[in-house]
């Protein structure tokens, strides 16, 4: 490894090293939600037994909250964890909250009593994931950027965000 990679954390290819797991972090958020989102109404219509209009609040008031959690996620963030952390509990409340949902759309056949705690208990979990990751790994990133341009512009070298950041914000 030359000096240069030493200094600003660079990989082989000339960016930050931790930008793939970003990337890949950020990519399995997106996939996450948006996949997931797009059957939630079916779901509880037809699965979980809830009438449309008990759906469509439960829709509306589940996507607003995931607009809104990251204001608190990120005065937490800000204050008392810091990113790493924050980024941490966000990706682990959401994958518990995958799981949980997992497991009541397993268990809607033998108990719709359970299935449906564990429908919100789910959806909370990746509300608050949410408000935890969604505003802190962007940071990262952008943190991460900046600090290894500003080692780049030292050098009179100019640095192109990688094509693969784009499609995922596209795709996501």
């Amino acid at each position: 490894m030359n000096t240069t990679s030493a200094i600003t954390g660079a990989s082989q290819t000339g960016h930050p090293k931790g930008l793939y797991v970003l990337f890949f972090t950020e990519m399995w958020e997106r996939f996450s939600y948006y996949g997931m989102r797009a059957i939630l109404f079916l779901f509880m219509t037809k699965v979980l037994v809830f009438d449309s209009q008990f759906a469509s609040g439960v829709y509306g008031n589940f996507t607003a909250v995931v607009y809104l959690t990251p204001l608190i996620g990120g005065f937490i963030s800000d204050r008392y964890w810091g990113n790493r952390r924050s980024i941490l509990v966000g990706g682990i409340l959401m994958a518990i909250g995958q799981f949980v949902l997992f497991g009541c759309a397993s268990l809607v056949a033998s108990n719709i009593g359970l299935a449906q705690i564990l429908f919100v208990v789910g959806l909370t979990a990746l509300a608050v994931g949410n408000g935890f990751f969604k505003p802190n790994i962007a940071n990262n990133l952008r943190q991460s950027k900046c600090q290894y341009l500003r080692h780049r512009h030292k050098n009179q070298t100019l640095l192109i965000l990688p094509p693969a950041l784009n499609w995922e914000f596209s795709i996501g």
